[in-house]
């Protein structure tokens, strides 16, 4: 906008100094309806087809993730701190174990027990078996009782067995249940990333880390909702953040936010307050647009670094369109 509207400011005054156009109150008007209706033409033009984030609330952001629950944990050791960048697998910090390993010995204290109850029981099914092919060796000397009796005591046996197989099965379940709580005591990062602040500290019981995926960083700038039907995934976009003063870098449209959190409504039982409708719908606020970055880009950028973005949406006619065929290194 500046660049039109700068050189027409300079054209103006040089046609009054050197007297082209005489001092005039005739003059002055024409000139500055001339200057306030070409301002407007660019200010429009702008706002639909290549908006601008005046708000300068355009951020770079990324992913995290909460490697733990903030509560019911108790830290045992903290092993990062602050800023620092970790690789995925690397120890983060450790929890204090209160329970698991004393229920990971009653489990193993249950499972030599039912060893132990299933070779007795293995004694007795094998006395049981001799015992009844003992009496099916005596044919005819052994009554139909007792030939019964002696299977059924088999059957049984072999019932019980499969009784204290399943108990064995179900206490090594719960055993690598247990180890499964116990390796998740150790903390470490799921991904490449960075901790930031480290407030957390050894013997705190309230409190977890974020971790910041750093190869997934993008930027997301704030846009009017009168260019929402202009913007398309891919098209060429331009930021700059205060971090980096006087750089310009260049990031594609990856996708723009189709849901604001003005539009959630409450899921409690209750009707929503009109002054509450009002208030949110009132204000002007738009809606924002994810930009992505190459890798280059990426790496530069500090994540919750500031500044403003502005995007070539489709134009009116393609002659005015803007080619975006490759997103080049970061510019200056």
């Amino acid at each position: 906008m500046k660049e039109v509207m700068l050189p027409y400011i300079l054209v103006v005054w040089l046609l009054f100094k050197f007297g082209v156009l005489k001092k005039t109150a005739k003059n002055y008007f024409i000139t500055i309806t001339i200057g306030f209706l070409l301002l407007l033409a660019l200010f429009f033009g702008h706002r639909f087809y290549s908006p601008l984030d005046m708000t300068n609330s355009t951020t770079v952001k990324a992913p995290h993730a909460v490697v733990s629950p903030a509560l019911g944990q108790h830290i045992d050791m903290v092993y990062v701190d602050h800023n620092a960048e970790v690789k995925k697998g690397e120890v983060l910090y450790t929890l204090r174990d209160d329970k698991i390993q004393a229920a990971l010995s009653e489990v193993a204290s249950g499972l030599n027990e039912i060893d132990r109850t299933i070779a007795a029981q293995n004694v007795k099914l094998a006395q049981a078996k001799r015992h009844l092919n003992r009496n099916l060796s005596m044919e005819q000397h052994v009554s139909i009782k007792e030939l019964e009796e002696a299977q059924d005591s088999v059957e049984l046996l072999n019932a019980d067995m499969q009784v204290l197989l399943a108990k064995k099965d179900g206490l090594i379940a719960q055993k690598g249940s247990l180890e499964f709580d116990l390796s998740r005591l150790t903390v470490t990062a799921p991904f490449d990333g960075m901790v930031t602040h480290v407030y957390i500290a050894n013997g705190s019981r309230v409190g977890s880390l974020h971790l910041w995926d750093t190869s997934k960083k993008f930027v997301e700038m704030r846009i009017p909702d009168q260019t929402y039907s202009n913007i398309r995934p891919g098209q060429f976009s331009e930021f700059y953040v205060d971090a980096y003063p006087g750089e310009v870098f260049r990031a594609r449209v990856h996708s723009i936010v189709k849901a604001t959190g003005e539009a959630q409504g409450g899921l409690l039982p209750r009707e929503q307050a009109v002054s509450t409708h009002i208030q949110r719908g009132a204000a002007p606020v738009g809606r924002t647009v994810i930009l992505e970055m190459d890798k280059a880009t990426m790496d530069m950028m500090p994540i919750g670094a500031t500044g403003a973005a502005w995007i070539s949406a489709d134009k009116p006619h393609s002659l005015l369109a803007l080619s975006t065929s490759s997103v080049a290194q970061p510019c200056v």
